[in-house]
């Protein structure tokens, strides 16, 4: 089994097609859809598909769907340049105050991003091939190990048994949370629990709530349950454990006071307004950049959506590629006089690329000159700059997730608790079935898509409203996005403090700010 070991190196899709022969019990076994099921393919959906609830990917947030778009007849928004509030701080994280955000020495990092192990992403994979017997030993093995991890912190002992057979005295036992409809929503009423092959046969069985004063839990969820199956046919719980208690790098990060604090920006596209492909926000972007020069910027795709009007309706006069070699070219180009180092993470709502997670790193088209100064890496990965080690992604696995929770009692803090789940899964995607718009390769997603550590800093980008929040002594953070609609966005800025006397964590020393482009 392969931790997610994909810290990568800044110096340097898809339906799940069935194999053939396939035990139908395998299938069953694991919830796996047939080779005629559409449900989760990428195939344009019906009328009855759009009214699924796994739909609002593909749909979009009401902010930037496509469905009730207007054809804007000027060749640049007119909303994005008549805004007033640019510039403008919408939220502050940290005790930490800076007077300017104009890096002082923008040259004395060299902003390293260094490989730890040799599971990176690196370039485009096959896919479409993987059978279902493949992908169901991919998600058994994942009970067996992560359920082992949570055992072990939360002093469960090693001892689990089986829950399908009649039990009246308590035991302690392992498994993924399931809902009792594929197409149900979750709900207390609605839980199963599904166990490993060896123990319980990969069975299901209804998970009775009623005694466990609270939860937070959600498909594909790999728990620790302690309780009772008087009847063989229900479980019923007296106590669920969900934290595999990951933890943070051991390592020192390398800033220092000779050297002053580390600047980075954290953006996330889209890069345009809907109504055109003018990318006005990079451009605005780029002057910040300009005046600001931070050390970092890390650049979250798509930059040619395949979610925008204008792809959709095949209105570019090139193709795809292209036009993304062309925004590439032009940020390279207006910023090639800046020591800031680029880092592009991959997206799969990019036009021109693969469709598939984990997500391939962009192809490299750039200038000799420039290939210095940019990265591109894939989603998800973890990278480690000047020892901070910082999770990306771009996939909105929060807004997946908040819509198929359930909790008791409702947390006040509803986004905390949803970003703490993937640390607690050890996961930069840890939802199953996955929202209609993921085509996971999940063989794959064994390799890339879990964490090894939890990062200094996990950035996920959403459509939910931009956020800091302290977690375990993490930082974990949505930047929202550079373009929304006809109108521009906002972005995120941050600065690493050197470590003092008084700071003994690394939360301490990180200052934040949510501003609009």
């Amino acid at each position: 089994m392969a931790n997610a070991r994909n810290i990568v190196n800044v110096s340097s899709l898809l339906e799940d097609n069935s194999g053939t022969g396939l035990d139908h019990d395998i299938s069953a076994m694991y919830g796996l859809a047939t080779p005629t099921n559409s449900k989760r393919g990428l195939s344009s959906p019906d009328d009855a598909m759009v009214r699924n609830k796994r739909l609002t990917g593909l749909q979009g947030s009401p902010s930037t769907s496509s469905a009730n778009v207007v054809k804007v007849e000027t060749p640049t928004s007119v909303k994005f340049s008549s805004r007033t509030n640019r510039g403008d701080t919408l939220i502050t994280f940290g005790h930490l105050k800076s007077s300017n955000w104009i890096t002082d020495n923008p040259t004395l990092y060299s902003c390293s991003i260094k490989s730890e192990g040799d599971e990176v992403l690196r370039k485009p994979y096959r896919y479409m091939y993987e059978s279902l017997r493949d992908k169901a030993g991919v998600l058994d093995e994942i009970i067996c190990r992560l359920g082992q991890d949570i055992l072990a912190h939360n002093d469960m002992g090693q001892e689990v048994q089986s829950f399908v057979q009649v039990c009246h005295d308590e035991i302690v036992t392992l498994g993924r949370i399931c809902c009792d409809e594929p197409e149900g929503r979750l709900n207390p009423q609605s839980v199963k629990l599904q166990g490993n092959v060896e123990l319980s046969g990969g069975r299901m069985v209804p998970l009775d709530l009623g005694q466990v004063r609270e939860f937070s839990l959600f498909p594909g969820q790999i728990v620790a349950v302690q309780g009772i199956n008087p009847s063989g046919q229900k479980l019923v719980a007296k106590r669920i454990a969900t934290d595999a208690g990951l933890q943070m790098p051991t390592k020192s990060d390398r800033i220092n006071a000779n050297s002053g604090p580390l600047d980075i920006i954290v953006v996330s596209g889209p890069f345009t307004t809907k109504d055109n492909l003018d990318n006005e926000p990079l451009k605005e972007l780029i002057k910040y950049m300009r005046t600001h020069k931070p050390h970092v910027a890390i650049l979250h795709g798509p930059f040619l959506d395949i979610k925008h009007q204008m792809v959709e309706n095949g209105d570019l006069d090139v193709a795809f590629h292209e036009k993304f070699n062309e925004i590439m070219l032009q940020l390279a180009s207006e910023t090639a006089d800046l020591p800031t180092r680029m880092v592009i993470v991959a997206s799969s709502r990019e036009a021109h690329h693969h469709v598939i997670y984990p997500t391939p790193p962009y192809v490299n088209g750039l200038r000799p000159e420039d290939r210095e100064r940019f990265q591109f890496v894939s989603d998800p990965s973890l990278v480690s700059i000047e020892g901070v080690v910082i999770g990306l992604t771009s996939s909105d696995i929060m807004f997946h997730l908040g819509r198929e929770e359930t909790v008791m009692p409702n947390s006040k803090d509803r986004i905390r608790r949803m970003a703490s789940h993937l640390l607690q899964q050890r996961s930069f995607y840890p939802l199953y079935p996955p929202n209609v718009e993921m085509s996971i390769d999940f063989d794959k997603y064994e390799q890339y898509a879990t964490l090894s550590v939890q990062p200094h800093i996990l950035i996920v980008p959403s459509d939910l409203a931009h956020f800091f929040k302290s977690i375990n002594d993490g930082l974990v953070m949505n930047p929202g996005r550079l373009a929304k609609g006809e109108q521009g966005g906002v972005f995120a800025r941050l600065r690493i403090h050197p470590p003092s006397n008084d700071q003994a964590n690394f939360i301490q020393r990180v200052q934040g700010e949510i501003v609009r482009i």
